[in-house]
Parts: C-alpha cells; structure tokens; sequence
C-alpha cells in the first residue's frame, strides 16, 4: 500500500474512532437526561404516545405487531399492549440471543405477558422459549425501543446493536417510540444504525409517509 493511501487509511480510521466516541458520549448524556425525567412526566407522556398510535393506520391496519418490554425509563407499553390485546391484534416479543460474534433477536407470539415471560437477557422479560413457537414470518408494525431518535428518523440504541441487526433487510413499519425530551433535530449516526419509519412522541408523529403506504395492509 502506498503512503498516501496508508496516511488517507489512518485519517480514515481516526475519523471512525471519533464518530464512535461521540455517540457513547451523547448516548450517556442522552440517557442521564431521559433517567431525570420524572415517573410521572413519563406515564402522562406514554399514554398520549400510545393514544397517538392507536389511532394511526400502521395501527389500525395491523395484525402482527413487534413489542418490547419497557425497562428502566423507557416509553412505557401497558396502555398499548391492552389495547392490542382487545382489538385481537397478535402480538410478539423479543428473546436475545448472543453468541458467533453477534447479537440477534427472535421474536415469539405472546398471549398473556404476564405468564409468557420470563427474567431473560440483563433480567429483562423474554418469551419462554421453551413452550412458544418462534415466528418465522414478517411484522406488519415494530415498536422500536431507543435512547433516543431525531427528526430525520434517526434512531440511537443501547451500542449492543441488537435491533440494527434485526431490523436490516426486514419489512414492515417500524415505529421508534420517544419522549418529546429525547427527540432531537440530529444525533450522531452511521450507515449501520436502522432508520425508523416513523417516530411517535406524546406531541407530534414525525413519519416517512412513502414508505408507511408501501407497507400498509389494505
């Protein structure tokens, strides 16, 4: 390799390195911010967030939709789960599986969270593999848990990069749920971070409106 190609590799490799560091940076800011949010600013805020989407056609048109179990001070989903729950739409959580260098999710129906879950990866509700199907076909809406997102649907995760994994190559409308305080006009990101269709927040819908009316059931 010649020397400008060595030297334009390293300036490459320093640049990597910094974008790196500025997003474990902003994501440590971003949840120390979001943690401070008071218990009941984010119940309030999770139930306008779940009204906003029970009322949208991603919704509506639905009948596989992705969950996730909040934890710590994520948007909170029992409002939303109900309402799944009695509109007959089936719904499905994720078990983490790590291993082979990377880390991956499975997603299985759940009937009843409170008797199909069990303490699974960092303590956090899973399926019960051991007597649920994995589904093998494709959501018609993924909840997508984050840190935080942007306005140009820009997702920041937890850095393990479960959900990029999961989400890369896949369809169906994937909805990035957040805090008004944790939407910002641009985080730091890369080509390997997943973009979200839309992001949900108790104020506002910002969407990809193309790509919701490609992947919405008639």
């Amino acid at each position: 390799m010649e020397a400008s190609q060595t030297s334009e590799r390293n300036s490459e490799i320093k640049m990597e390195k910094k974008a790196e560091t500025d997003k474990r940076l902003f994501r440590k800011e971003a949840l120390k911010k979001r943690d401070l949010l008071s218990l009941k600013y984010r119940e309030r805020a999770s139930e306008e967030i779940a009204e906003r989407l029970i009322h949208h056609k991603a919704y509506l048109s639905a009948e596989n939709i992705f969950l996730y179990y909040p934890v710590k001070s994520e948007v909170l989903l029992s409002l939303f789960t109900e309402r799944c729950l009695k509109d007959g739409k089936k719904i499905y959580y994720p078990l983490s599986i790590t291993g082979n260098g990377r880390n991956r999710l499975e997603f299985f129906e759940v009937e009843d969270p409170y008797t199909d879950l069990k303490p699974g990866y960092m303590g956090i509700p899973e399926p019960d593999k051991s007597r649920l199907v994995p589904f093998d076909g494709e959501p018609d809406l993924i909840l997508v848990p984050g840190v935080c997102f942007d306005e140009s649907l820009n997702r920041m995760g937890y850095g393990k990069g479960f959900y990029d994994g999961h989400l890369k190559g896949r369809g169906g409308i994937r909805a990035g749920l957040c805090f008004e305080e944790l939407l910002y006009e641009l985080i730091p990101h890369d080509e390997g971070d997943e973009k979200m269709d839309m992001v949900i927040t108790e104020k506002r819908i910002i969407s990809d409106g193309q790509r919701i009316s490609d992947n919405t059931r008639e």
